[in-house]
């Protein structure tokens, strides 16, 4: 039998509950196809050894990359369908910047007249609203690569049929749903990512909350890290206590504490040095330019070590950031590492600082991020690690630090330094409670074991 997981997201490389799923059920003998997409900086997943086949889909991203190479080239396509070849802006209108025939035949084809009519009536209509893009062109692209992706799904089921179809998150979720009209077969979902109703910004997003809740209530089961996130989407969707499945967000195995001093080999530091690992996104939500701030107050010989996921240059994050860190004791790593070698990187650090600041105003940077809880992954691998780590208390996986004492939770992060000092006292101790509250709340494999139930008691039919 095949299982499909449509994952909407492009870093789905760095999402460690979507590959382990994947995984976890090509090990019980499914064939696994993942549906994702592919977003620049970041690396396509592989799977060496597991039947899991990756299904990248390009059509928007080749869409919109055409475009701008068109513009880059001063190419205006509107004006080749309104007077029958390209003309150049006014401004660029020079002899080396035109482009040449050959890349002129292979970009334009020839078109009769009354589909020419019909682009000239488009283009007046664009000109109109520039800002149509997201609401007219965008959804129509990826319709067309939905439809293409539900005959090949029918193709394989034809074939080797599906048990069922898994839908990461409110838009994977959508999606999963119209690859399995034509199969009918059960959706399940699978949340990540809380989407509330009371913090949808825009119509687009209170058009997929509608259709979450619908295709939630009819999935044969739901999987969601914890307790607390299950009571808040029960809640908004209505959806059955008994519907839910609870797998943390985590990486596979047990904790194992592996010191790799990958850090002191990559930054040439000094081996007396101690390292504090932040990983993952600079967003405001993370604190992480607070934390920045934070290290003049840090005992000395420790240092900050910023990693991001996906290879990353350049943003007003970024620039805010270096203009606060201070020389030799804040380094920032910018290119993301597979996911295989992501262990070897946190092995390298001695504590990891996780913050989650509720933002007003942002859609998944409210209680969704409250109420972390066992989402956290950045907290999970370090508790994997046997790594202690520091968080901010106004968290649901605050708490769980303080109360197991694998880490310490600050009010702010001012307290950084003071936090540091307490684990250093007791590192060992830190340390052994980080092992063990992984092997007690995180670990993956086990949880994931009601999922491979539910999956095998299905009977195809659409509920």
């Amino acid at each position: 039998m095949r299982v499909g997981i449509v994952c909407p997201h492009g870093c789905v490389d760095t999402i460690a509950s979507v590959c382990n799923a994947a995984m976890i059920l090509s090990r019980q003998g499914y064939s696994v196809a993942l549906f994702s997409r592919q977003s620049p900086g970041f690396r396509v997943p592989a799977f060496p050894g597991y039947p899991i086949t990756v299904r990248l889909s390009r059509t928007t991203t080749f869409f919109l990359s055409h475009t701008r190479k068109l513009m880059l080239h001063g190419l205006n396509p509107f004006n080749f369908l309104l007077h029958g070849k390209p003309r150049l802006p006014r401004s660029d209108r020079n002899p080396q910047h035109s482009p040449n025939s050959a890349m002129r035949k292979r970009m334009f084809p020839v078109l009769h007249d009354p589909i020419r009519l019909v682009f000239v009536l488009l283009h007046r209509y664009y000109t109109i609203c520039r800002g149509a893009y997201e609401v007219l062109v965008k959804p129509l692209v990826e319709a067309v690569a939905v439809l293409m992706g539900s005959l090949r799904v029918w193709q394989e089921h034809r074939k080797h049929p599906y048990s069922c179809i898994i839908g990461i998150d409110p838009q994977g979720l959508l999606q999963a749903h119209h690859l399995a009209r034509l199969i009918r077969v059960p959706v399940a979902y699978y949340s990540l990512e809380l989407l509330l109703s009371s913090e949808v910004k825009n119509s687009n997003q209170k058009r997929i909350k509608r259709q979450e809740v619908v295709l939630s209530r009819k999935a044969p089961f739901v999987v969601i890290q914890d307790e607390e996130r299950a009571r808040l989407l029960a809640a908004d969707n209505g959806i059955a206590p008994e519907r839910f499945v609870f797998v943390p967000n985590a990486p596979l195995g047990k904790a194992r504490h592996s010191p790799s001093h990958y850090w002191h080999r990559k930054l040439g530091l000094p081996p007396d040095r101690r390292i504090v690992l932040h990983a993952g996104s600079l967003g405001k939500w993370t604190g992480i330019q607070e934390i920045v701030a934070s290290v003049p107050s840090w005992p000395d010989d420790w240092v900050l070590v910023i990693h991001t996921r996906c290879d990353f240059q350049s943003s007003k994050d970024l620039s805010r950031i270096r203009d606060i860190a201070v020389p030799n004791r804040v380094f920032l790593s910018l290119k993301g590492v597979p996911r295989q070698e992501y262990d070897v990187l946190v092995d390298g650090a001695d504590i990891v600082v996780a913050f989650y600041v509720v933002v007003p105003g942002s859609t998944y940077t409210q209680r969704n991020i409250q109420a972390v809880g066992l989402s956290s992954g950045k907290i999970a691998c370090a508790l994997r690690a046997g790594l202690p780590v520091i968080t901010n208390e106004a968290t649901s996986i605050g708490e769980l630090v303080e109360r197991e004492r694998c880490g310490v939770a600050v009010t702010s992060a001012s307290g950084i330094g003071q936090a540091i000092t307490e684990i250093s006292r007791d590192y060992e101790g830190y340390s052994n409670r980080a092992s063990r509250v992984f092997n007690t709340y995180f670990e993956f494999d086990k949880h994931f074991g009601e999922v491979i139930h539910r999956i095998a008691s299905l009977d195809g039919d659409i509920r």
